[in-house]
């Protein structure tokens, strides 16, 4: 599959990953992480967006599609298009206990280009929430698809 060139504006302070995760389906357009110490205060999240095919582009079905029990989900209008997004938290055993990650998944029909483009931002910084969720927002609203 060939993704369609995109312009986006990645979150301050992010930079790219040079390795890709290995994807059962889809094409990696971005893959970064943000890690920042100031004093006692650290900043960590990643960010991953994906293009996938598909051929149903109705945000009203993607968004029973993507809601579990437990999770809040809505659409969002953005330049590009309605995104689905969802905000949910998982927990990870770890070698000296379990850690929550929380993540927002957003979801972007691009009709005109046969795929969806999938984002997902994830911390375990639960204290910064919003400040993520505002950088996914953003992000979002700067997706460009280039004719």
């Amino acid at each position: 599959m060939n993704a369609p060139p995109i312009h986006m504006t990645v979150p301050p302070g992010f930079a790219r990953i040079d390795t890709e995760p290995d994807l059962p389906e889809g094409e990696v357009l971005y893959h970064g992480a943000l890690h920042v110490t100031a004093g006692d205060r650290i900043a960590a999240a990643s960010l991953l967006v994906t293009s996938h095919p598909a051929d149903d582009f109705d945000p009203h079905r993607l968004l029973l599609e993507t809601a579990r029990d437990d999770t809040p989900v809505q659409i969002l209008p953005v330049p590009s298009g309605q995104a689905v997004v969802s905000f949910y938290t998982e927990r990870f055993a770890v070698d000296d206990g379990r850690v929550t990650v929380a993540s927002v998944r957003a979801v972007l029909p691009l009709p005109g280009r046969g795929c969806r483009l999938v984002f997902v931002l994830a911390t375990p910084i639960l204290a910064d929430w919003e400040t993520y969720c505002h950088m996914m927002v953003h992000t979002l609203r700067s997706v460009r698809v280039v004719t």
